[in-house]
């Protein structure tokens, strides 16, 4: 290639930085390759010296080595698990949070309905409609439930009838329970009571 001429300031030119363009291309080239060069970003999991292009995101060069560099985000411990999982807390740290969920009354009382609604088709507002006409007793004894669940007061529960699915009160978990053991059998549950002394 024929070497440029440099420009005249007194024409109004740019003074050129190259001699020629075969000297502009080389030395652009040698940027492109020098830029490359020092933009190389090794793995981020210790021990491991595999090197990638820094134009990537990524911080380790590959799914194993992420999964096993990932700390728990409460106690900074290791997270051991499959490639892929995207869990960011231990197995320690996890029970711990689920057990608190679990004890978070509000949470309880929306898991609570939620399973009201899909075992027995009612809903939160047609619940509480139903303990305000019985005014928050059971409907055959008449108490309050004084029942807890890991130092959660329990509520009242729901009546209904295993054959047709009807929905018949609101009752304690006793009463509920003492029905289940009669089999739902209004003969056994209103038979007298007897004391042994050998009858038959």
């Amino acid at each position: 290639m024929s070497p440029r001429r440099a420009a005249d300031p007194t024409r109004g030119g740019k003074p050129q930085l190259y001699c020629s363009t075969d000297c502009r291309t080389k030395a652009k080239q040698g940027f492109k390759k020098a830029r490359h060069v020092s933009t190389i970003k090794t793995c981020a999991l210790p021990g491991c010296e595999i090197t990638f292009p820094a134009r990537t995101a990524k911080r380790f060069c590959c799914v194993e080595h992420r999964a096993l560099a990932r700390n728990c985000c409460r106690c900074d411990a290791p997270i051991p698990g499959a490639p892929g999982t995207k869990t960011r807390y231990c197995r320690d740290c996890e029970a711990d949070l689920r057990r608190a969920r679990r004890l978070d009354p509000l949470v309880k009382a929306i898991e609570v309905s939620a399973q009201r609604l899909a075992k027995y088709g009612i809903t939160a507002e047609q619940y509480e409609e139903m303990n305000r006409l019985q005014g928050g007793r059971c409907l055959i004894c008449g108490q309050a439930e004084r029942g807890t669940r890991r130092g959660i007061p329990k509520t009242l529960a729901v009546d209904h009838d295993h054959d047709t699915g009807e929905i018949r009160g609101l009752l304690c978990s006793k009463c509920n329970t003492a029905i289940g053991l009669l089999d739902d059998d209004p003969k056994r549950a209103s038979a007298p009571s007897r004391i042994w002394l050998g009858q038959s």
